[in-house]
């Protein structure tokens, strides 16, 4: 009974403090719940063990944690494919989420065939369970795209979770929806496309002021006319200069620089001096 209590306790926890994640409240948001990540890795676990469904999708399940690069982020990712095995799952409406979640953890650990077929299954289960599309699947799919080389497909899977994003008036993920296009079109050298991917200049959002994970704008739409190979600073791991990785026909070449063959959702790998990230950050 207490372990119940205490997994509903962090379940709920979890879906209050998640949507700030999001929000002005990013950074507070985060800490609170990066402080928590044993707790609520403990609860996870106790609904897994007991094959409380509701429970867990709960938790593995939250829209504003399935990408994103926080610690608990990853804790909770990382068992949902136990989640995805509980009897019962396939039918609950946050399915496809569990799925997101697993496809993202998977092409974390390198395991691309299992990810993009997690995230075929999530769009499957959309359509099957009559819920609205969402646009994770789809940039999880751009991110696999950038690993593979496949710059078309970038920038088809950019365009569509954009149109998804501004269906559903979710600005935060059409901020990374464009970006993720804008850059597809730069490394084709179509930067005049790439600039106008981008939105018009306008007050930035309070998500994206306050959000170290949130693609500049105005960086988006200088980096959109570097050409390949320039040193540019990554939005995400710090203050280290970068470099564009080289596209062929059979995927990336990761540059000289680069000490390790893992990139960002951008396509971005860290210089030697960068600080080590954790997870590679969904941009």
């Amino acid at each position: 009974r207490v372990r119940d209590q205490h997994a509903a306790y962090y379940a709920a926890f979890a879906q209050a403090v998640a949507p700030g994640v999001m929000g002005a409240d990013e950074v507070k948001s985060s800490h609170s719940l990066d402080l928590e990540v044993d707790n609520l890795r403990a609860a996870l676990s106790w609904a897994v063990d007991t094959q409380n469904i509701e429970m867990a999708v709960r938790l593995v399940g939250v829209d504003e944690l399935l990408i994103i690069a926080t610690d608990v982020g990853f804790a909770l990712r990382a068992a949902a494919e136990s989640v995805l095995a509980i009897p019962g799952a396939i039918e609950h409406p946050k399915y496809p989420a569990v799925l997101v979640a697993a496809a993202w953890y998977a092409a974390m650990r390198g395991d691309h065939e299992r990810s993009r077929r997690r995230c075929d299954e999530a769009l499957a289960a959309e359509q099957r369970l009559g819920i609205e599309p969402k646009p994770d699947p789809w940039q999880v799919r751009t991110f696999l795209a950038m690993a593979a080389g496949n710059v078309a497909e970038v920038i088809k899977d950019a365009d569509h979770s954009a149109a998804l994003c501004r269906a559903r008036g979710d600005e935060p993920s059409l901020v990374l929806s464009l970006f993720q296009a804008a850059v597809g079109r730069a490394f084709v050298g179509d930067t005049t496309a790439a600039s106008l991917e981008l939105p018009s200049p306008r007050p930035a959002s309070s998500w994206e002021v306050h959000n170290p994970n949130a693609p500049s704008l105005s960086w988006a739409k200088r980096s959109s006319s570097r050409p390949s190979g320039k040193e540019v600073r990554s939005a995400k791991c710090g203050p280290s200069p970068v470099m564009w990785p080289q596209f062929t026909e059979t995927g990336v070449m990761p540059s000289r620089s680069t000490p390790r063959p893992s990139m960002s959702f951008t396509g971005l790998a860290p210089g030697p001096s960068s600080e080590p990230c954790s997870e590679a950050s969904p941009i």
